[in-house]
């Protein structure tokens, strides 16, 4: 409703990941309707730059419109504050009172291809190093699911660290098959209960990694790997090296198995 006053904010900004996109919108102000261009949008909020009302300090009805054929979103927001960079002016909204069809409205903008930017912020790189697995896994959900996989395809180090802590396979997939994933995030990624199998022969296969011993180990003791590839890590294994492996602690149960007949057979 337009002229409340505003009352506390729903949602904490920086709660959700912003996307740039392709969109427009309309700020309903008692002084009338301001056309303006979506800078952002995440599912909390909207950052918008253009002719705006001369004062920002009440509640008020947005229109949210798509570059291609999506229905226009009505929301209702609160004025955050105002952006001023060099002659563009502009200002960020928080959402409220946010609705599940208004958020899956919200969802369709952002997945429908109109993002922009081939770097969405997404609010990983701004992760604290002592980040609890709570709070990684937190900001992941808040990406929504295509532009996690997107960019698990080409992340920073920093997004890779808290993107192998996924809990969905086609992201942990893409993450393997990163050109800069390194040996150490391999073998960290291998230890992700979520992978699927063919992410394992992805890794197991991969000629950056063919010679890490710990990775092949890593592979072979996942409860998904298949008792092929299984063999296939372990096909090279001389009893020495077999007994070196078995007097760690921990082996699973399929690889002590085989490093000890290994051993029992002596070659």
């Amino acid at each position: 409703m337009t002229g409340a006053r505003p009352g506390p904010p729903t949602a904490r900004r920086g709660r959700h990941a912003r996307f740039a996109v392709e969109a427009s919108a309309i700020v309903h102000a008692a002084q009338g309707d301001y056309p303006c261009t979506v800078e952002d949008l995440s599912q909390s909020g909207v950052r918008l730059t253009g002719p705006l009302p001369p004062t920002l300090d009440r509640i008020l009805d947005l229109t949210l419109r798509g570059g291609r054929s999506e229905p226009e979103l009505r929301v209702r927001a609160r004025p955050a504050r105002r952006v001023e960079r060099g002659s563009a002016t502009g200002a960020a909204f928080e959402f409220l009172d946010v609705a599940p069809d208004q958020l899956r409205g919200i969802g369709r903008l952002v997945e429908s291809g109109v993002i922009r930017s081939a770097s969405p912020v997404t609010g990983l790189e701004t992760l604290r190093p002592a980040a609890s697995i709570r709070e990684i896994r937190g900001a992941l959900e808040a990406i929504p699911l295509p532009q996690r996989i997107a960019l698990a395809t080409r992340a920073s180090k920093k997004e890779r660290d808290a993107l192998r802590h996924d809990t969905h396979a086609a992201v942990l997939d893409a993450l393997a098959r990163n050109p800069q994933l390194s040996v150490a995030e391999a073998r960290a990624l291998a230890a992700s209960p979520h992978l699927a199998a063919g992410t394992l022969d992805a890794l197991a296969g991969d000629a950056r990694f063919a010679r890490d011993e710990e990775l092949q180990m890593a592979i072979a003791g996942h409860p998904r790997a298949s008792i092929p590839l299984v063999e296939h890590l372990l096909a090279e294994f001389d009893a020495d090296r077999a007994r070196r492996w078995l007097r760690r602690p921990g082996l699973a149960p399929q690889v002590r198995e085989r490093l000890s007949r290994r051993v029992a057979r002596g070659h």
